[in-house]
């Protein structure tokens, strides 16, 4: 007659889990030969083994999106910076990133900063569905919400009629951004002598006109030293465009002979926005021109560095 005799058990506790392995062995002795003589393992076998650790290690990577540009359900103008978090960091796991079902996996990059972060574009006016998956099906998803880049985006149908200033391509008022550039000639303290940037051919000593395609030597450009310590040349990109129905600017210090890309800046770029209101929120129902802004009134004698100032000029404007 045979019995069974149990021996053992090792208990082992995996790395890769929650779970602890108990492992046993057990023997059968025919009746009459001695005790039974269990072999015991000290390790469970590689199949079992592997197939728990890549259980586990699935189970514990998960993933998260978060939209950089603004709350995900106010986006607005069809784009937005998006950041996707691994729990465990191994974003190599990552096998698809896709909007609204189109493949954009491309778009996403492991950054200098560290992050990995990607510029979602062609995002349609209302929900988009926003997805990113690891290999065994698994993954997180968002819906972002765009608005129209001409509002509203909160708060509800917007003041009508409404004139637009020339130039504007619909009854919305779009236009598409145009930019200008100017510099500090050499040997002038514009930070001693405030002014407002000039139009082209204006008369302003302060800031010049700039042409990318035929600029002055460098030597015939100030200097400037940013609050980052950083000392760049003295050139400012001022983009005028809409927004809200209302004419916007955004003037910041550029170098045109370098590229500007939203996960590396040029080094000018201190990070910070001044944002300046004015007195010109009045009863009238049509966009206003730009606000006139002085060095002083903007960046201060004491405060040389320039960071994106944004101007923004509209009346009764709806969000």
């Amino acid at each position: 007659m045979a019995t069974l005799s149990r021996t053992g058990v090792i208990f082992r506790r995996a790395t890769f889990g929650i779970f602890s392995l108990a492992i046993a062995s057990y023997s059968l002795t025919p009746a009459g030969e001695g005790p039974a003589q269990a072999q015991l393992s000290s390790t469970a076998p590689e199949p079992m083994l592997a197939q728990a650790a890549a259980a586990a290690a699935t189970a514990r990577a998960t993933l998260a999106i978060q939209v950089l540009s603004n709350r995900a359900d106010m986006i607005s103008g069809g784009d937005a910076l998006v950041q996707i978090v691994s729990s465990t960091g191994a974003y190599g796991s990552i096998a698809k990133i896709d909007l609204n079902g189109i493949d954009i996996t491309k778009a996403f990059a492991m950054r200098a900063d560290g992050r990995f972060m990607g510029l979602v574009t062609g995002l349609v006016n209302g929900p988009n569905l926003l997805r990113a998956r690891l290999a065994d099906g698994t993954g997180a998803r968002i819906t972002i919400t765009n608005h129209s880049a001409e509002g509203p985006v909160f708060s509800g149908p917007q003041v009508q009629p409404w004139t637009c200033n020339a130039g504007a391509s619909d009854a919305q008022c779009s236009r598409v951004p145009t930019f200008q550039y100017y510099y500090v000639p050499a040997g002038i303290d514009a930070q001693a002598n405030p002014s407002s940037i000039a139009v082209p051919g204006g008369s302003d000593p302060y800031f010049q006109t700039y042409d990318p395609a035929n600029p002055p030597p460098p030597q015939a450009i100030a200097q400037t030293t940013t609050d980052q310590g950083i000392t760049v040349p003295f050139i400012v990109r001022l983009e005028t465009g809409s927004s809200n129905r209302a004419q916007y600017q955004i003037a910041v210090l550029f170098d045109p002979k370098q590229g500007w890309d939203f996960a590396d800046p040029q080094p000018a770029w201190n990070h910070k926005l001044f944002l300046l209101g004015g007195p010109t929120a009045a009863s009238a129902i049509r966009r206003a021109q730009r606000l006139a802004c002085s060095w002083e009134r903007c960046w201060g004698k004491a405060s040389p560095p320039w960071p994106a100032r944004w101007k923004s000029r509209g009346t009764t404007a709806t969000w």
